[in-house]
């Protein structure tokens, strides 16, 4: 993540990881007082959710979740730059979507230096480009699911459909899920990435960062 700080004073950066992980993450991120470690208690036991979906729904719970909020998944792999964010911001405020997906370019490090994993993850993109863009902009809804990276939903949602499912793809559960509990008048859009709208505001929400981590 660069620049995050410089793009609206409301934004929160949060690591999520196990309990036993909590004092490698305090000493690694000793110099970042901005950036919030969660840690999942071993005692933490959903009724039905393990692994990823059951860090979320710590999350989700811990930290009080409301209309209010918005919430950006990332992968721990995954780099975000202030121009990205700052079109979750743009999105968020002229808008009246609750979830939303933005497509990922694979493999930033290092390109074409394996031709074989390159040539694969341009399929990845354009995939993201075609399909996951035209469900979301022509469809309206996750007819193939979504990512759990750069995925971004309103706090409301989040407490409505929660993450508390044994499903192991939690995040296209969480996206079908949504679509049997709210109204998908206003539900999704996909992310732009390659248009920007200044914006002014004096009653912007909380957008939480959230990256999950093994």
């Amino acid at each position: 993540m660069q620049g995050w700080q410089k793009v609206h004073d409301r934004i929160s950066f949060h690591i999520v990881t196990e309990e036993d992980k909590l004092e490698k993450f305090k000493t690694r991120l000793a110099g970042y007082s901005d950036v919030s470690i969660v840690a999942v208690p071993k005692c933490f036991s959903p009724s039905k959710a393990k692994y990823k979906a059951r860090a979320l729904e710590y999350f989700r719970i811990s930290s009080k979740l409301t209309s209010a909020d918005w919430v950006l998944h990332l992968d721990e792999e995954t780099f975000v730059d202030a121009y990205g964010l700052q079109t979750c911001v743009d999105l968020i405020e002229r808008s009246s979507v609750e979830f939303a997906q933005g497509y990922i370019f694979y493999n930033h490090h290092a390109y074409w230096g394996n031709w074989f994993l390159t040539f694969g993850d341009i399929i990845r993109v354009t995939d993201d480009l075609g399909r996951y863009q035209w469900q979301g902009n022509c469809l309206g809804k996750p007819l193939f699911g979504v990512h759990g990276s750069f995925f971004l939903t309103n706090g409301e949602v989040e407490n409505t459909t929660t993450w508390d499912t044994d499903n192991l793809v939690e995040d296209y559960w969480f996206a079908k899920r949504v679509c049997v509990l709210r109204d998908l008048s206003s539900w999704t859009i996909s992310l732009p990435s390659l248009f920007l709208l200044s914006y002014s505001s004096l009653s912007f929400p909380r957008l939480q960062i959230l990256i999950l981590r093994d």
